[in-house]
């Protein structure tokens, strides 16, 4: 789909690498973060239209240190957790 590598935390969908970069999944609560920062969307194209995707770069200073790194895997956990379709209920008949 995007010529590149899913990551998964315990089944949880977390980042993809991309050639050398490294991006991290956002939502709707955690996107301001990563834009704040300075990251920049990941993007690809297909069927030759550019697909925006929720994923985001870290701070290039949290790419060499995984104390800075953490609270940006964290927030892209939790984002993936938040994603999840969580099963529908049975009906009663």
């Amino acid at each position: 789909m995007f010529g590149g590598f899913g990551l998964y935390v315990d089944d949880v969908f977390v980042a993809i690498i991309t050639g050398d970069d490294l991006y991290l999944k956002t939502d709707e609560q955690t996107l301001a973060n990563f834009t704040a920062a300075g990251g920049t969307q990941f993007c690809f194209t297909s069927r030759g239209k550019v697909q925006a995707t929720r994923f985001w770069s870290a701070p290039a200073e949290a790419m060499d240190s995984p104390a800075l790194m953490r609270p940006w895997a964290q927030l892209a956990f939790e984002a993936g957790l938040r994603a999840r379709v969580k099963p529908k209920k049975k009906q009663r008949a």
